[in-house]
């Protein structure tokens, strides 16, 4: 946020798609702490939501970036430099962090239309068109801070995200995983096989969690022949184009969800959640709470560490296997 545009390097024009997306990946890589900072300088309540809401919604733009490079490359992305040396600490006051986001979202606009006119792939076309328009909604809500932080109304500020319309991302997201599949094999040089075709189709729109043996026992119920082997391979292709989530859940056992279905929930709604593990009967509860996600930004801020995910697994017993623990003890009356 050095105030001159940010200007996209000349290696970057007329190569494969891959390198504007990880361009793109630069260019976004600090805004979303940016904004969890803005909102704890923020005294305003609504100021803060709105702040928070953001820095979220930068958070889902590195989702889909890193998950269309994934499609190019199976290799692990390597940590992306912020594209020029700008400081993204927000002013101490709410309106000169205003001022300052307005000007960012402007120039990553721009470079996203820039990027688009560069590519080649109507997908990635698409994509960066679609971030565009979202900077348009984040100047939107930009634009209504400032006119309230101008005018002294900051308090009596009622922010509503809803307001602004949907994230035009959500849709790209959730679109055709079988089509995101097909793309994400053929660049590993493989073909969509009828058994990894029933093995996404059943894993595609599960909600909750499964292991493999659950997922094996169920499709034979259906008469879906497909071996175990299959099945944990295509899990793992599947966890590396961004469809499936792996979760350690102890020793040597992990659990699967569908990341496509929990994009296909309603907004904060079991998108963001940890899990409590019991160690006795292996129950998995989900558990939510925003302070988590605010402390853990927290930490990551303090040590200026940028997060590209997260995993909470907290292990121990489950209410029944405690009260059987203890009726399980001895009476020493």
């Amino acid at each position: 946020m050095d105030g001159g545009r940010k200007e996209i390097p000349k290696e970057v024009l007329g190569k494969e798609d891959l390198h504007a997306l990880r361009h793109a990946l630069s260019v976004e890589g600090g805004a979303a702490r940016f904004y969890a900072q803005a909102a704890k300088l923020t005294a305003s309540p609504s100021g803060r939501d709105a702040f928070l809401y953001l820095a979220e919604q930068e958070q889902k733009h590195l989702d889909v970036l890193e998950a269309e490079i994934r499609h190019f490359s199976p290799v692990p992305i390597e940590p992306v430099e912020p594209v020029v040396d700008r400081p993204f600490d927000p002013p101490e006051d709410a309106l000169g962090a205003v001022m300052m986001a307005i000007h960012e979202e402007q120039d990553s606009q721009s470079i996203f239309l820039d990027l688009k006119a560069h590519c080649t792939s109507p997908r990635i076309q698409r994509l960066f068109g679609q971030l565009a328009i979202d900077e348009d909604r984040h100047l939107a809500i930009l634009n209504e801070i400032h006119e309230v932080i101008a005018s002294d109304r900051l308090n009596h500020f009622d922010f509503d995200p809803s307001a602004y319309g949907e994230n035009p991302l959500d849709e790209f997201q959730s679109e055709r995983p079988q089509a995101r599949f097909a793309s994400y094999l053929e660049s590993l040089g493989l073909r969509m096989t009828v058994e990894r075709e029933k093995i996404l189709s059943e894993v595609i729109r599960r909600v909750g969690h499964f292991d493999v043996e659950t997922l094996f026992a169920q499709m034979r119920e259906k008469g879906l022949s497909v071996s175990r082997a299959t099945i944990y391979r295509t899990l793992d292709i599947m966890m590396k184009c961004s469809l499936v989530r792996k979760m350690w859940v102890g020793e040597d056992r992990f659990l699967y969800e569908s990341a496509y279905a929990r994009q296909e929930l309603p907004r904060g709604v079991g998108r963001r959640h940890g899990h409590l593990v019991c160690e006795k009967c292996e129950k998995v509860e989900e558990f939510f709470d925003d302070t988590v996600d605010a402390r853990l930004e927290a930490i990551c801020w303090r040590s200026n560490f940028m997060a590209r995910g997260r995993s909470l697994q907290v292990f121990g017993l489950c209410e029944t296997c405690r009260r059987e623990a203890a009726d399980e003890l001895p009476d020493v009356r």
